[in-house]
């Protein structure tokens, strides 16, 4: 991407994401709406750039609209690390019924995506959003040997790229996912074993989302929980998972430092700012958020509640 197309440029910022930026089409019980902006590293950026900088590494297509770009700068996200490559810009679109917490993926079409390569900037925080794991290989390759690590997947790569996605999780430090993801990953529907099972292939931390039951944060020794933020009405939920991770690492990044005390106080910030997403499609509700918002959202939640993480039992 040109330095024209990258006004708001920051000198090596602390916070970097890999991922998609893409065109999305959601349908509701209510409404469809197409070619939102959207795309795990969206979501994520627009959401860690609440509580400072973030440098964005992904890849749009040539139809991609330049009013986007220009969006996304202006919330100060770093756009020097975004290519632009010939023909159409990474295609999604998903339905949802009456239970926001499932939906139907109608399409998943790379486009000009599936010939990105990531060039990252160096920093001591990085997400790894949604995406081949073969890619998010490349890019822990290329980190620095401090860089802490938080990886997204999804079913999809659980399902056809199992080898590759073992290979990534034994190089992260974090991994964020579903409960059905954990499931389809562990073969457990416990999710304290799924969890000890996900951390013995190398994470320190697993960080199961349950939609509007909020997340669940394990580690080797104990567990912590935090509700999700009440909201008077959901309207579109997606880009909540990657948004809540963007509140995650960008507190932690605004901290300094990452224990497993700072990382339990990160789960409100992220649960906080997934709220703001769902109130509104795309990435509207992300816009009209303010980290004054977010904090009091955050002040109205439960400290995390830690638990010693349960012994695992023998499978029958």
């Amino acid at each position: 991407m040109t330095d024209q197309a990258s006004p708001y440029r920051h000198e090596s910022p602390p916070l970097v994401v890999v991922g998609v930026v893409a065109l999305d089409t959601i349908e509701t019980p209510h409404l469809r709406v197409e070619d939102l902006l959207g795309g795990g590293a969206t979501y994520f950026a627009l959401a860690a750039s609440l509580y400072g900088p973030v440098g964005m590494v992904s890849a749009v297509g040539s139809d991609f609209p330049p009013h986007y770009l220009n969006l996304l700068a202006q919330r100060g996200v770093d756009l020097a690390g975004v290519q632009t490559i010939p023909g159409a810009t990474f295609r999604w679109a998903c339905r949802y019924g009456r239970d926001w917490n499932h939906r139907e993926v109608l399409e998943l079409s790379p486009n000009a995506f599936s010939h990105f390569r990531p060039h990252l900037q160096k920093s001591p925080f990085l997400f790894l959003s949604t995406m081949d794991p073969q890619l998010q290989l490349l890019a822990l390759q290329q980190r620095s040997q401090n860089t802490l690590t938080l990886v997204d997947t999804m079913d999809h790569w659980i399902r056809h790229q199992t080898e590759e996605l073992g290979m990534v999780l034994a190089k992260a430090e974090l991994v964020t996912l579903n409960e059905e993801e954990a499931h389809l990953m562990t073969d457990e529907r416990d999710m304290a074993v799924a969890a000890r099972n996900i951390l013995r292939m190398g994470p320190k931390g697993v960080i199961v989302k349950k939609g509007n039951r909020g997340v669940t944060l394990f580690s080797a020794s104990q567990c912590w929980e935090v509700a999700a933020v009440p909201v008077a009405q959901v309207v579109d939920p997606t880009g909540a998972g990657d948004a809540f991770a963007g509140g995650v690492m960008g507190y932690l990044t605004a901290q300094g430092q990452v224990t497993e005390r700072t990382l339990a106080e990160a789960l409100p910030h992220g649960a906080a700012v997934a709220s703001l997403v769902v109130e509104d499609w795309g990435v509207q509700g992300l816009l009209k958020g303010t980290r004054e918002l977010v904090e009091q959202r955050r002040q109205a939640l439960a400290a995390p509640k830690a638990f010693p993480l349960p012994r695992a039992g023998r499978r029958q």
